[in-house]
């Protein structure tokens, strides 16, 4: 699979929502930080970020699966 990841775009990978914030120098491969944005990051595997929508009932989930409506 190959997949057209940018910056800020929102993806699934492993089953958490995360935002790309930027790529490795070497490997090209993406940094990712959760959506709820706690600090932490982690290099991903390409091929397992699936982009999601901006706009999906799924934005809208706290890290502990409470709907978020604020």
């Amino acid at each position: 699979m190959t997949n057209q990841l940018h910056v800020n775009q929102t993806v699934r990978n492993l089953g958490i929502l995360a935002k790309i914030t930027g790529f490795h120098e070497i490997t090209g491969d993406p940094i990712l930080r959760p959506l709820w944005n706690d600090g932490t990051r982690w290099l991903a595997d390409a091929d397992k970020c699936e982009p999601v929508e901006d706009k999906t009932t799924e934005m809208f989930c706290h890290k502990d699966g409470l709907v978020y409506m604020g």
